[in-house]
């Protein structure tokens, strides 16, 4: 099969001169997780929801807010692209070695569409011969709703997740994804003037203020094609894993991959 068969042919575009703030508004207005950054009409790179809530959730920043963050100084310039006819096999091989979710797809130095893991796991949609046992990430960790969200920013990056369960008296009770924590971020840099207020209105800031509550979750014996479709259907990035309601794990699009 080719990346021409199932790549998105809409792809998002926003000019290198352009702000923080201007692209957050695309990604929220339009649903979706990365753009690319184009130069003269040439793709020079690529920004994702997870940049972005990362830079904006950076003390180094102090009082800078959105507007006046540029986004040449997020973005990813070392730019992974593919063309039309490669093999989706390939696709999948470089998003796993790389870790990243999407790739351009480039034809005669022209941007003709993008390939993204939402893309792929379509493919998995009536997979329903096997379950999500294998290739589920465990968690060691425990999210409740007073966890600070500095604190569950540190546990993306360390546990390389996009979302984390919240419990309360081991029960699942909500679910933090890195847009929630994007969001987050962004409202208190846009209203909020003052370095010192900023710093504390972060560091309060806990995860039952931005949390998805009584969010949807798998179990270990859930099959692949059911979890496909319950992220594809809540447009989220992963799910939480339970066994009796209590989070022992995610599943996470990059995960299922694995099947392709």
């Amino acid at each position: 099969m080719k990346v021409l068969s199932i790549m998105s042919r809409k792809v998002y575009t926003i000019p290198k001169k352009s702000n923080v703030d201007e692209a957050l508004r695309i990604m929220f207005k339009k649903d979706i997780s990365r753009l690319i950054i184009v130069e003269n009409d040439y793709p020079v790179g690529i920004v994702t929801i997870r940049d972005i809530m990362d830079r904006l959730g950076s003390s180094r920043l102090k009082n800078l807010p959105p507007s006046r963050i540029r986004i040449s100084t997020v973005m990813s310039e070392n730019l992974i692209t593919i063309t039309p006819d490669a093999d989706v096999k390939e696709a999948v091989n470089i998003m796993l070695e790389r870790n990243i979710s999407g790739i351009p797809v480039v034809e005669r130095e022209k941007l003709v569409g993008i390939l993204t893991k939402t893309d792929l796991i379509k493919l998995l949609r009536n997979e329903e011969r096997v379950s999500i046992s294998p290739v589920f990430q465990k968690i060691n960790f425990t999210v409740t709703p007073l966890t600070r969200i500095v604190h569950i920013k540190r546990l993306f990056h360390n546990y390389n997740l996009k979302l984390v369960p919240v419990s309360e008296e081991n029960k699942l009770v909500g679910l933090v994804t890195e847009r929630d924590l994007a969001k987050a971020f962004y409202g208190i840099r846009s209203t909020v003037e003052d370095p010192y207020k900023m710093d504390v209105r972060v560091r309060s800031l806990i995860a039952e203020d931005i949390m998805i509550q009584n969010p949807p979750y798998v179990e270990q014996t859930t099959s692949v094609g059911e979890a496909v479709n319950m992220m594809l259907q809540n447009k989220l990035p992963g799910l939480p894993v339970v066994s009796e309601f209590t989070p022992i794990g995610v599943i996470q699009k990059g995960h299922l991959l694995t099947f392709l």
